[in-house]
């Protein structure tokens, strides 16, 4: 009996190590439980490592991409700021200009003492400018020259005042508020220089503007003016008027030129009320039976006018108009006609510089020689 019991107590025992032993050695080799926590443990690193690049790729593509876009605005910056070689700052003040910038102007003038019997004018006339490639920038030629005119006179002559002698615009068959903004465009070259300018009205702006539309452009408050300057009186004229003494305007022009009856009192009064010598700026020249122009094509009060400035011992009498170079002395009288920037081929961007000294008159008219460089001539002293 006890025999019987050890041989069923070492089989319960045989039968539990072996039950043990056969769990043990399924659970070892279960492939679907292997299987399953490989695939958990694959899946799990793929993830990381298909997304881990794609940050990096992604952010490394946005930080190229914001780099070469800074890059952009960095050249861009430079473009706007800096000069290229073949653009100095000169012209690029020009371009600037033309789009109505004043940010860059010329540097502040001098002003040069000079006696009581001197007095030196930068004169210009004749513009006659058009637009460029939009309303709001003029045509290459007329901002080149006038730019230079203004920056010769602001930085080397330091004349005491610069007069602009007509003609400012083209005006034939252009619409008021185009000549308006025109007006504006070659004011604004002018306010380069802090130098006083004194405008005459000219035949060409009358084409397109009234009187009052030209002096408002323009930012002034007279159409003839008198002022005295040392020993001598400035006499500005009005020669904008029909033969019947009705203002010039848009329709009703008169090439010719003419000055009214009420301008010409106005003038014999400020010849008579002075002791100084005086110096008149007018846009058609007094002149009469001068070989290059007829009669017919000069002031039709020319004989007039010229009685009147010998009567009283008129200096000097400067007009354009005609454009051609001219000068005479009649009755003691020196006249000039003086060409304007664009429409004589023979002295394309004219301008002079007059110097008076003691009574003696002295006008440099330079020129563009070869298209490049600028050339000066005197004329005849009287």
């Amino acid at each position: 009996m006890d025999k019987e019991k050890k041989i069923i107590g070492a089989l319960l025992i045989f039968a539990v190590i072996a039950s043990i032993a056969v769990y043990a050695f399924f659970n070892s080799r279960n492939p679907f439980i292997v299987a399953q926590k490989s695939a958990t443990d694959t899946l799990t690193a793929d993830n990381l490592t298909a997304e881990a690049p794609e940050i990096v790729e992604n952010d490394a593509e946005k930080l190229t991409v914001q780099e070469e876009i800074e890059e952009i605005k960095e050249e861009a910056k430079t473009e706007n700021t800096e000069p290229t070689a073949a653009e100095t700052d000169e012209e690029k003040s020009i371009k600037n200009e033309a789009a109505g910038d004043l940010s860059s102007k010329l540097p502040a003038y001098v002003p040069i003492a000079r006696n009581s019997d001197e007095l030196t004018i930068g004169f210009i006339t004749d513009l006659h400018v058009f637009n460029g490639a939009s309303a709001n920038k003029l045509a290459e030629p007329f901002t080149n020259r006038i730019y230079y005119f203004v920056k010769k006179m602001n930085n080397e002559i330091v004349p005491d005042f610069m007069l602009i002698n007509g003609d400012v615009v083209e005006g034939t068959k252009i619409p008021a508020n185009t000549s308006i903004k025109q007006l504006q465009l070659v004011k604004n070259i002018f306010n380069f220089s802090k130098i006083q300018k004194y405008w005459v009205p000219g035949n060409h702006d009358l084409r397109s503007v009234t009187k009052q539309q030209w002096e408002s452009a323009l930012g002034i408050n007279y159409l003839r003016k008198s002022f005295e300057l040392r020993n001598y009186k400035i006499i500005i004229l009005d020669s904008n008027f029909t033969e019947k003494d009705n203002n010039v305007s848009p329709g009703n022009g008169y090439t010719r030129g003419h000055v009214s009856r009420e301008e010409i009192k106005w003038l014999e009064k400020e010849l008579k009320n002075t002791d100084k010598k005086t110096i008149i700026f007018i846009h058609h020249p007094p002149l009469s039976n001068v070989d290059f122009k007829s009669d017919l094509k000069l002031l039709d009060n020319a004989t007039e006018l010229r009685e009147l400035f010998a009567k009283y011992a008129v200096l000097a009498v400067f007009g354009g108009h005609v454009e051609d170079l001219y000068s005479e002395k009649v009755d003691g009288v020196q006249y000039f006609s003086i060409p304007g920037i664009y429409k004589n081929p023979k002295y394309p961007g004219a301008f002079s510089v007059i110097n008076i000294r003691k009574n003696q008159v002295e006008v440099n008219l330079s020129y563009l020689e070869d298209g490049n460089n600028y050339k000066t001539i005197t004329l005849e002293k009287y």
